[in-house]
């Protein structure tokens, strides 16, 4: 699928170093590990996400982090998005799509959904309201956010319908 190696592209390409060995993402008390396949009860909840061991990598810096699945039906589905980011310090960024749990429709196979963590070059400052959340493009959405996004690291994990 072209949509998809679009995403890899824009994220493993990159001018910065990959801090995807520091970014940690769980659900609950399971790791996420590039691939993992994970049960659909398992990702009911907001997973938690870590990025402070990047230190001074993040010091004085904002940024955004996306989950977004590439295999929805409807083109790039995003379940996840929070920005300003300030630092590591997730608490304090700003949310415009709340998370909305994995649900792969019947029919429709294995789901990749990549969590991407990346670096602003400019915080964003205004109040930005959700919408819709699938995007035919993945830079459609990205433009929404109004500033340059370099993607700093990623992780991503498995889901399929009913199981």
């Amino acid at each position: 699928m072209n949509r998809n190696r679009n995403l890899q592209k824009n994220v493993n390409q990159t001018k910065t170093k990959n801090f995807s060995n520091l970014f940690y993402i769980l659900f609950g008390n399971t790791i996420v590990n590039d691939g993992i396949e994970l049960q659909l009860q398992t990702v009911l909840q907001p997973p938690t996400y870590r990025f402070d061991r990047m230190g001074l990598a993040n010091k004085g810096k904002f940024h955004t982090l996306v989950m977004v699945d590439p295999d929805a039906p409807a083109g790039f589905w995003i379940h996840q998005c929070i920005y300003d980011i300030p630092a590591d310090n997730i608490a304090y960024g700003k949310t415009f799509y709340e998370y909305m749990p994995p649900s792969p429709p019947a029919g429709t196979g294995k789901h990749r959904y990549f969590c991407i963590l990346y670096e602003q070059n400019a915080e964003i400052g205004e109040k930005l309201v959700g919408g819709k959340r699938p995007y035919k493009k993945y830079g459609d959405f990205t433009r929404k956010l109004k500033v340059g996004l370099l993607p700093k690291a990623s992780k991503f994990f498995i889901c399929e319908y009913g199981k």
